[in-house]
């Protein structure tokens, strides 16, 4: 199968890993509301337990959720509601009370949006292939960045179906291929495709490589997903990768980030995280205003021969989601100080590590002694303001310096130098020098 073949393959099938795809924050909008007889509810009941007992993939599951909901119609406990909102999400509490899957959920639709179909169908292919193409201009990608010491991040929010999710993705990973390690943070990824999970996933494997197979109920089948080739791999083969999660991460993210971990081609850092491993199929019901989104296969690894679901993906380094960043960009320069060989490299990786804990670990130096460093020094000045020292340029811009040392001062968003007070035996300041990375020093005489 070619890789053109391949790729359309992972995009059309009807399994895949979608967690964004709709909510009913938005497709409910702020119009009138809906009101709903006792034959609505019958009828919503009786279809979405059709296909769900059709093509769930867990049936003794479906006809229990059949029969609980039909029994709470019968018992009258539903006569309460008199709008489909509140209907609809009682049934949503429902699902999950006898389902307990994340995935198997049920949401309210506007009349503005049920008047746009003809059909169900029609829908269901607007939500399949159109609907990123119209809600989003950025695929998925929040931030890429090099971070100092050469480490590549990457601040990926979903795995986006959309026209050009191999092009964004291609495009930020060409910006890191020069990096020396990879961070890639699913923090807040909710999910999406699970082609674009596989595509991003084979960019760290040389080797064709065995991800997570999807076994189909409806067809009682085993879909097995593999990396394949992709242009510009071969910069990441050999790179360190750290992948962040948190409580947020859901759904194909965690497809990415379990699937890494099993074949330990990944150090995951964060928090556990919400578990969901169930790909689903939607549904449309515009005659009744509602769509459900039914799981109808289940992730399987085939090393773990298991998944996700319920249990989330496990950090083998636990820490907060505001720490989760420092935490891996730390044991990214770490890492690569391990391997460095030669000293440029190793004074680089030290000056990274070194601004990073000046960000962690703040300085405190006395005021009096930060008052002896203000000054003219040629046509550069430091002044003390406030019980801070600024430094400005002989074009008058100024930046704050933060302590590192008592007489070492960085800066927060401009890591290309520091800036080192010199004492005399007398405890005068006669200069400062401005450091780099590589070693090299620029040194100013005060007047």
């Amino acid at each position: 199968m070619s890789e053109q073949n391949y790729r359309k393959k992972l995009f059309l099938i009807p399994i895949m890993l979608v967690c964004l795809i709709i909510n009913a924050h938005s497709i409910v909008s702020a119009e009138e509301p809906i009101p709903i007889t006792q034959k609505m509810k019958t009828d919503i009941i009786d279809s979405v337990t059709a296909i769900i007992n059709e093509i769930y993939i867990f049936p003794e599951v479906a006809a229990k959720l059949e029969k609980h909901l039909k029994n709470n119609l019968q018992a009258g406990k539903y006569d309460k509601f008199r709008e489909l909102v509140p209907f609809v999400e009682q049934l949503k509490t429902d699902f999950y009370e006898i389902g307990q899957d994340r995935h198997l959920r049920i949401f309210s639709l506007s009349r503005e949006f049920c008047a746009k179909y003809k059909s169900n169908e029609e829908a269901k292919e607007y939500f399949e292939n159109s609907y990123f193409e119209e809600s989003v201009d950025d695929h998925g990608i929040k931030r890429v960045e090099i971070m100092p010491g050469n480490i590549g991040y990457m601040d990926l929010y979903d795995f986006i179906k959309s026209t050009n999710e191999f092009e964004s993705i291609a495009a930020a990973m060409t910006l890191l291929s020069n990096c020396d390690a990879v961070i890639i943070d699913l923090r807040r990824n909710g999910g999406g495709a699970g082609g674009v999970v596989a595509f991003l996933a084979s960019y760290f494997f040389e080797e064709r490589s065995r991800l997570n197979d999807a076994y189909i109920r409806k067809t009682d089948s085993v879909d097995q997903y593999w990396t394949f080739p992709v242009p510009g791999a071969e910069a990441f083969y050999n790179k360190d990768l750290y992948v962040l999660i948190g409580n947020a991460t859901f759904s194909a993210a965690e497809d990415f980030a379990y699937a890494m971990q099993a074949q330990k081609r990944a150090t995951i850092i964060g928090e556990k995280t919400r578990g969901g491993g169930h790909p689903i199929e939607m549904f449309f019901f515009i005659n009744h205003y509602v769509s459900i989104d039914v799981p109808n296969a289940y992730s399987i690894n085939s090393i773990t021969g298991t998944n996700w679901e319920g249990t989330g993906v496990h950090p083998e380094i636990e820490t907060t989601f505001e720490k989760a960043v420092d935490v891996a960009y730390l044991k990214a320069l770490e890492n690569l100080l391990e391997k460095a060989d030669n000293d440029v490299s190793r004074n680089k990786i030290k000056w990274a590590i070194s601004g990073l804990q000046m960000k962690q670990n703040p300085v405190d130096v006395d005021p009096d002694i930060m008052q002896k460093y203000a000054g003219d020094y040629g046509k550069r000045k430091i002044i003390y303001k406030d019980g801070h020292l600024f430094y400005q340029r002989n074009d008058k811009s100024t930046f704050r310096l933060y302590p590192m040392t008592e007489n070492i001062f960085g800066f927060l968003a401009w890591d290309e130098i520091r800036i080192e007070f010199v004492k005399d035996n007398n405890a005068i300041i006669p200069e400062f020098r401005i450091l780099h990375p590589d070693g090299h020093k620029s040194v100013y005489k005060r007047n």
